[in-house]
């Protein structure tokens, strides 16, 4: 009997974790990531500044703006609303700005 009785609050709590989760979906509490969530927003290069060397860039701007927030530098699309990352290179490590105020 007193197996049976385990084996019965195991399933209660079972059933009753599966129906809270479902609830909680049903009424919105729980936020699904979409595919905006997880954006690649594009890949950089950089020209490095050689003396001597003529540098060719498009005069057409990027859809990105920069911004230095608290010392590092976070990317933005001026498309959407919303879309902003954090800039990283390859290893994921953050890119540090410093920003002293002048332009």
């Amino acid at each position: 009997m007193k197996l049976n009785h385990q084996t019965q609050l195991l399933a209660v709590a079972i059933v009753t974790l599966i129906a809270t989760v479902f609830v909680l979906d049903y009424y919105g509490y729980l936020r699904h990531s979409n595919e905006s969530d997880a954006i690649y927003m594009a890949e950089f290069s950089l020209i490095a500044n050689v003396p001597g060397q003529d540098q060719y860039v498009s005069h057409i701007p990027a859809k990105k703006r920069a911004r230095c927030i608290d010392h590092y530098l976070v990317l933005e699309s001026t498309e959407k609303a919303g879309a902003t990352g954090l800039l990283v290179d390859k290893k994921q490590r953050p890119v540090r700005c410093e920003f002293n105020g002048e332009l």
